[in-house]
C-alpha cells in the first residue's frame, strides 16, 4: 500500500465506512452517493493539468488555473 492509499484507508476508516481492498474507490463513491460527482471530476481534471505541466520528479501542485473559473454568480435582485 502507497502512503496515499494508507491515507484513504484510515479516512475510510475514520468515517466509518467498512474496510476494503480499494479505499480510494470507496471514497470516490461515497463522494459519489454525497452528491459530488461533478465536484470530484474537476478535481480530477486540474490534477491531469497539473500533471501534464509537471517536469518528472518535481511534485505535483495544484494552483488555481488549474480549476476553470467558477459561473459569475447572479446579482441580488434589490430590496424593496
Amino acid at each position: 500500500m502507497n502512503p496515499s492509499e494508507a491515507q484513504a484507508y484510515a479516512l475510510v476508516e475514520a468515517l466509518g465506512l467498512g474496510g476494503t481492498d480499494d479505499p480510494i474507490g470507496k471514497l470516490e463513491r461515497f463522494l459519489a452517493d454525497q452528491g459530488l460527482a461533478d465536484e470530484l471530476a474537476v478535481h480530477r481534471a486540474a490534477w491531469r493539468q497539473a500533471d501534464a505541466r509537471t517536469p518528472h520528479g518535481v511534485p505535483i501542485e495544484l494552483t488555481p488555473a488549474d480549476f476553470p473559473a467558477a459561473p459569475a454568480a447572479a446579482p441580488n435582485p434589490p430590496s424593496r
